[in-house]
């Protein structure tokens, strides 16, 4: 079995990473919830170096996922690029300031870092909130390019941003560990 293969065996479970060998013996990391398209990070111990090998992104039939010797934790970035409708990111928090200056009615939705300042477009600490980027409303939205400080409003689809350690042992549990439990209706109850 390839690591693809091992990978396509875990396209529809739930945790956010799981880590395990392949028939070969090479070690893998996957991360199933990561949404299609998306990669992650794979570093080594030192959780600064890249690990050796190419981050796979998820698609509709194999899951996220890197095969690599020396992987030991995998980062989940945050999705910054992912907007709504009317363009502002919906999954980066972001946070409404009134205006001092003039009329106190009017003011700025700007996205912030854990702190709650204001952000520019990559994502640093704007010196103030008239120099942050805009999150507004349609049409007036400065997209980030870079996420930077940005926290993430907990809508994200997948896994929660965040590093993450890889384990051969997670490959060893059983099917259900770290399921959603789903209920459904029985006898019309």
């Amino acid at each position: 079995m390839t690591a693809a293969s091992t990978a396509t065996k875990l396209l529809e479970d739930n945790r956010t990473v799981v880590g395990g060998k392949d028939d070969s013996g090479a070690r893998i990391a996957v991360l199933p919830t990561v949404p299609t398209g998306k990669t992650f990070v794979a570093q080594k111990a030192d959780r600064t170096t890249d690990a050796t090998g190419t981050e796979q992104a998820a698609s509709s039939t194999v899951p996220a996922y890197i095969s690599s010797a020396d992987v030991e934790f995998v980062t989940v970035p945050l999705d910054f690029a992912t907007t709504a409708p009317d363009g502002s990111s919906k999954y980066v928090r972001k946070q409404f300031f009134k205006s001092v200056i003039g009329d106190p009615s009017t003011g700025k939705w700007c996205y912030v870092n854990k702190y709650g300042w204001p952000l520019m477009a990559d994502g640093t600490k704007a010196v103030s909130v008239a120099a942050a980027a805009v999150a507004g409303a349609p049409g007036t939205v400065v997209p980030l390019t870079a996420a930077g400080e940005a926290v993430t409003n907990y809508v994200q689809p997948g896994p929660i941003p965040g590093q993450y350690q890889v384990s051969e042992r997670q490959q060893g549990y059983a099917p259900y560990i770290g399921w959603t439990v789903k209920q459904v209706a029985q006898n019309g109850v």
